[in-house]
């Protein structure tokens, strides 16, 4: 809500929990699945940023997250009904190996760090990161300074040095948030497609074919709820073209089929430069079964995400 009483919607997220414990969860849950997609690196990243921190500037979005139920601790202390974060859209995995060298959780960046992490007794809670963060700062630089005169290299004081301080970029407000989404995916592309990182095969070909449908959508070729819903962010009922409310299996079955369309255009010559330059892919006279191939698991990954949303 603006100063003259108009509302304007910007990029910050926004969700909604039931209780503390389920936003915690839900937190703590999301972490395990990107365990398991950190695809499969030539390198320890841990070790990497212990040894040479951070070169390239992860990027977040605010987003405000809000309790249904108030809670209160154990010692009868008011938790805040609502929480504001700034989860990782690209660096997910810099961002979770940072944190962890500097002995904290997701969801205590979130939710709040136990005093005694900061260096006090008590099983209070420091909601404010205003209060916390430069209270463990202070914790870790007295314990640096300990450890390291002790030349114990395997502190955890001494081991985050180099990620105690990172550049990050902030989207703090954007005039398109519509179009945030597939703008965070383009600029993933590389990262995921290309060495050194070694992504998973599904995960690289899901990532190329948002790429494609992103780039179909910012030439005007295919509406962004239609590229929302074929790339598996928007149920398959938002589309007054689609199936409607068929069965699962239909509504699976019409997406199917019209990804396969856009992948492999019969005749329209807009598109095709668009997926070449999406893919990286030589001109059509040249073009060989391993491109076709690429294109394939690009459509069979998305088809498999693109399953009806509740």
């Amino acid at each position: 809500m603006t100063a003259d009483g108009t509302e304007r919607t910007f990029s910050a997220l926004r969700s909604e929990f039931r209780t503390l414990s389920d936003l915690i969860e839900t937190i703590e849950r999301s972490g395990n699945e990107l365990l398991g997609r950190d695809g499969h690196r030539p390198y320890d990243l841990l070790e990497d940023l212990v040894l040479n921190g951070q070169m390239e500037p992860c990027m977040y979005i605010a987003q405000q997250l809000v309790l249904d139920e108030a809670s209160v601790d154990d010692d009868g202390a008011q938790r805040p009904a609502a929480y504001w974060a700034w989860p990782a859209v690209r660096g997910n995995n810099r961002t979770r190996a940072r944190q962890t060298l500097l002995g904290l959780t997701s969801a205590e960046v979130v939710t709040g760090v136990l005093m005694t992490k900061l260096g006090k007794d008590g099983a209070d809670v420091a909601t404010n990161p205003s209060f916390w963060v430069h209270r463990y700062a202070q914790h870790l630089n007295t314990a640096y300074r300990e450890t390291f005169q002790a030349n114990n290299t395997d502190a955890t004081a001494v081991r985050a040095a180099k990620v105690a301080v990172v550049q990050a970029h902030l989207v703090i407000g954007s005039p398109t948030p519509e179009r945030l989404y597939r703008i965070v995916q383009s600029s993933n592309r590389r990262d995921h497609v290309h060495p050194p990182l070694g992504f998973r095969p599904n995960d690289c070909s899901r990532s190329m074919g948002r790429s494609i449908l992103g780039s179909y959508s910012v030439a005007g070729i295919l509406p962004e709820m239609v590229a929302d819903v074929l790339a598996g962010t928007q149920p398959v009922d938002r589309l007054p073209e689609g199936p409607g409310d068929a069965p699962v299996s239909v509504q699976r079955d019409w997406c199917s089929m019209r990804l396969l369309a856009e992948f492999f255009p019969a005749e329209d010559d807009a598109r095709r430069p668009l997926i070449r330059a999406a893919l990286s892919e030589p001109a059509a006279s040249t073009l060989l079964r391993a491109h076709v191939n690429r294109r394939l698991r690009a459509w069979s990954a998305l088809t498999a995400e693109s399953y009806p949303q509740p």
